[in-house]
This record gives structure tokens, C-alpha cells and sequence, in this order.
């Protein structure tokens, strides 16, 4: 969950978010585990690596962990309240949701100096969601993002799309009221990025349009 290393010692690739979960506390992994051990086991193999040479060798990835990986748990910001802090914890680690919505470099590395001012996953646009005001949620209230990331939909701003209706059905929508209030906290305190046009939330965008066209 940590290091991205396999049972079997392979290292994963980072489309296991184990750059996020680094941040996890030992209490909540045990947890994970926990509960995952009470899931029915499922038999089906999982598919074979398809990635082309030189990205199938994995033992690359050591040297992109030791540049990109954190090394510690999450701390906790004392300068900052309880809300602040859940909602820190919930965005960056649990939820991961800079692997989406922050762009990533030339090494496939999240830009952190443009946190969550966008990017693209399976052909949809993960959107720019800091709060500037031409470009993210700046001019959205705190009752409509929090309708959104519980039941996918604010009045005025449409449904939403794409992966994140999966992570809305699966997982915010499970949340209790309290969490998405802190996750709408952080995010109100995250620095506000312009971000490229494409990836700025609008009318359209929200209905769950494809961004890429496919030939």
C-alpha cells in the first residue's frame, strides 16, 4: 500500500495509487485489510501486462520512487482545526484525489505546484476543482459542491460524468455528512490554479460529455 511492491516483490506501476496511500495511517491500512478479508475471494486471473518495452520493466520503477514517492505517513498540521485536517487526510491520501485531477509531467509525476487544477484519465477530463474563480469551483457555494460530491448532481451545474460518477456512487456517496463537509473545507484552502481552458469546469462539462474523441 506504501511502496507499491507486489507480494511476489514486483513493483507495481503507480495506476495503483500507492503514491497516495503512502499517506495512510498503519491504523487505516490494517483496516482496509481487514474488511478486504472478509470479501468473497474471486478466482479470475488478473490480465497480463501489455505495456511495451521499456515500460514493462518494472524494476524502473525503483528509481521513480525514489524521486516521487512520499516517505512518511500523513501528519497531521496542528496550525490547522479538525475539519481541516480530516478533510487534508480524506483528499490527498484516502480518496487520492490528486491522481486525477492533478496533471502529471513528463515522468508521469503529479505536478504538485498545480495540485488539483486538472487532468486526464481514460478520455475524460478530471477537472480543475480549487477554488479560482474563471477556472475551478470558486464561484460554486459550499451546498452545491457538497450535493455534488454526495449524490453526483448540483442544481444548476448538472451531473456528473466519466470516473467520477464511479467514485460518487462508490465511495462519496457512502460518506458521512461530516466528510464531505471537510473535503469542501480543504478544498476551499487549496492555492487556485488558472488551469488550460480544457479542463476548466463548465455547463457542459458536467454533463458527463467524452473529451476525447475517439477515431
Amino acid at each position: 500500500m506504501r511502496s507499491g511492491i507486489s507480494q511476489h516483490g514486483e513493483n507495481l506501476y503507480p495506476a495503483f495509487p500507492y503514491t497516495s496511500y503512502a499517506l495512510l495511517s498503519t491504523d487505516h491500512i490494517l483496516a482496509i485489510r481487514a474488511y478486504l478479508r472478509t470479501l468473497a475471494p474471486v478466482g479470475d486471473p488478473s490480465p497480463a501486462n501489455d505495456l511495451a518495452f521499456p515500460y514493462n520493466q518494472r524494476w524502473l520503477m525503483r528509481g521513480w520512487n525514489l524521486l516521487f514517492l512520499a516517505s512518511n505517513p500523513m501528519a497531521t498540521d496542528p496550525s490547522k482545526d479538525e475539519t481541516w485536517n480530516r478533510g487534508a487526510y480524506l483528499v490527498e491520501a484516502l480518496a487520492h484525489c490528486g491522481e486525477c485531477h492533478t496533471p502529471r509531467g513528463l515522468m508521469f509525476q503529479r505536478k504538485q505546484g498545480e495540485a488539483l487544477s486538472g487532468g486526464e484519465v481514460d478520455g475524460w477530463k478530471a477537472w480543475n476543482i480549487p477554488s479560482d474563480p474563471e477556472s475551478g469551483v470558486g464561484k460554486w457555494t459550499d451546498e452545491e459542491l457538497t450535493a455534488f460530491l454526495s449524490t453526483g448532481h448540483a442544481k444548476g451545474h448538472g451531473p456528473v460524468g466519466g470516473a467520477m460518477r464511479e467514485a460518487v456512487d462508490l465511495s462519496f456517496s457512502k460518506l458521512p455528512a461530516a466528510d464531505i463537509e471537510a473535503i469542501v473545507a480543504y478544498l476551499r484552502t487549496v492555492a487556485p490554479v488558472k488551469s488550460d481552458p480544457a479542463l476548466r469546469i463548465t455547463g457542459k462539462a458536467l454533463q458527463g460529455q467524452r473529451s476525447l474523441e475517439k477515431s
